[in-house]
């Protein structure tokens, strides 16, 4: 029940009646603190019909005890109208638990009369005119960062909201499964949060049938998609509204971290899809090549190994070798398009390995004729001077060189056979004239064979093939760390350890899908039915 006192209406009532027509007046007269508190905050909005020249001063003039004692502090900020402002209210010792005070406020030489009250508000409401949902921040970096706000407005309807706070947070990132709990919020009024001291955030009083704008911010950066509620409530209303159920954090480090990492996996798709296959295809490519440019290379050297009186001899055929590995090198190969681009050119025309294949075995007569001529002619020729006739018959072996050099000159070139039986008649007079009798029928000593080119062409293809198979194996180790490990928070129990060696050996990771002709398949094993 209202509490009165008779005498101080009597006492104030020719006052009253004589100020009716005063400037001053309480927009709510009724100043609401916490249920069943024997002190507390309040407030209380004062407006005035005229302007005033300063913030006025209020003065509770009710005698306590018995009633409870009130002290009115000006907040310094208006309410939306120039001769408008709020108050804050500090009341001690309202007795009893539950009670309504009637008391008088003396503002200039006007008397108001207003209520204090610790009784609950018969229906408490409020408006709330909730963030964007989702609240989408980019905060200012990952390292350091403090987060980031959003700003909603909360009007109480007919009573002051006291004791607001945020008392719920339940907003969980879908794949990482982190929680944003409510201590890592804060809420304040607009433009007064500070996030590095959230412990200075305290639970707000709102003026009944006024805006008050808020802020609800985050104290540590958090990046992800998080899904569930965030609850605004006050001593009114303890079981709350939900005011937020999603929530997107990054920040332009993440986004730029993000960009390079897709710029690393292009780079690394281009090196194993791109170039490393196009090495390998080419290296492939000139394998024929590269084999018989080692052929001419060797004979080359074999020339290049005669004696000092021999070594000029053999003009021709020198001729002829350099004139087969210029046309057997990489560069000349790539200018007719004979060999894969090492870095294939979408635009461009394809390989065709057919070109290359005529090309190889145009001149593979070519080398045929210079190995018959240089093995069986040249270095038997050489041979018959073993340093044991005197004099040594230079004349005679330089001779049958010659004769030899010159068979390359003719034409058309004689066919293999025709021209290892030239060379062998040759070899044989040049044995008759020196010896008196027929060669033996015993070749040369072994000629080393020249792999140098070949040796690490296919040394190069180890190479490539072993840096592909090593993308492989990390690609399929990092998608599997991404599916099966941080895909799921709980990982770690025996059967993800299973999975986990299953993903790696290209068995399915789920149960429903695992049959007994699984490892078979992973293996690549045909298993006979019967």
């Amino acid at each position: 029940m209202l509490w009165t006192r008779p005498w101080l209406l009597l006492a104030f009532a020719p006052l009253l009646t004589a100020q009716a027509q005063s400037p001053f007046s309480f927009a709510d007269p009724t100043v609401r603190i916490p249920v069943a508190a024997q002190d507390g905050p309040g407030e209380i909005v004062l407006r005035s019909a005229v302007n005033q020249a300063k913030v006025p001063e209020i003065n509770d003039i009710t005698p306590s005890p018995p009633a409870a004692a009130v002290k009115f502090d000006p907040i310094q900020e208006t309410v939306g109208a120039p001769n408008a402002w709020r108050y804050k209210v500090t009341v001690r010792g309202l007795l009893p638990a539950s009670t309504t005070q009637q008391h008088y406020a003396k503002v200039g030489d006007q008397i108001l009369v207003y209520v204090v009250t610790n009784q609950a508000a018969g229906s408490f409401a409020w408006s709330i005119a909730k963030p964007a949902d989702p609240w989408v921040a980019d905060t200012t970096g990952w390292f350091g960062d403090t987060g980031s706000c959003t700003s909603f407005s909360v009007t109480p309807k007919d009573s002051p909201a006291t004791g607001v706070t945020l008392v719920a947070s339940t907003l969980v990132e879908q794949n990482t499964k982190k929680a944003i709990p409510v201590a890592d919020l804060i809420l304040c009024r607009a433009g007064t949060c500070d996030r590095t001291k959230p412990e200075s955030a305290q639970p707000l009083n709102l003026p009944a049938s006024q805006p008050t704008i808020l802020q609800m911010c985050t104290t540590a950066a958090h990046a992800g998609n998080f899904h569930g509620s965030v609850v605004l409530a006050s001593l009114q209303k303890p079981d709350g509204d939900t005011i937020l159920q999603n929530a997107s954090f990054s920040s332009i480090v993440i986004r730029i971290l993000g960009f390079v990492l897709i710029l690393v996996g292009v780079f690394f798709a281009w090196l194993a899809k791109v170039f490393l296959r196009g090495r390998l295809d080419r290296d492939q490519a000139l394998m024929p090549a590269v084999l018989m440019r080692s052929q001419a290379l060797r004979m080359q050297q074999t020339l290049a190994g005669l004696r000092v009186l021999y070594r000029p001899t053999p003009v021709n055929l020198n001729a002829a070798i350099t004139a087969l590995l210029n046309e057997l090198s990489t560069p000349v190969l790539q200018q007719g398009n004979l060999l894969p681009p090492l870095i294939p050119n979408p635009f461009g025309p394809g390989f065709d390995p057919a070109a290359l294949k005529a090309y190889l075995e145009a001149r593979n007569p070519r080398v045929q004729l210079l190995s018959i001529l240089i093995d069986e002619g040249v270095r038997r020729a050489e041979a018959e001077d073993n340093g044991a006739i005197a004099p040594a018959p230079v004349a005679q072996v330089n001779g049958a060189i010659t004769q030899i050099d010159n068979i390359w000159l003719a034409a058309p070139r004689p066919a293999a056979d025709i021209a290892l039986q030239q060379v062998r008649g040759i070899v044989a007079a040049l044995h008759a004239a020196i010896i008196g009798a027929p060669p033996p029928a015993a070749a040369p000593g072994p000629v080393p064979a020249v792999r140098g080119d070949f040796d690490m062409l296919q040394l190069e293809m180890q190479k490539v093939s072993v840096a592909i198979w090593l993308i492989y194996g990390l690609l399929t180790a990092l998608s599997g760390f991404a599916v099966l490990v941080l895909n799921n928070a709980g990982f770690g129990i025996p059967m993800d350890m299973i999975f986990a060696f299953f993903w790696g050996f290209g068995l399915p990771t789920a149960v429903q899908s695992l049959t007994s002709a699984s490892a078979a398949t992973a293996l690549n094993i045909s298993i006979a039915k019967t």
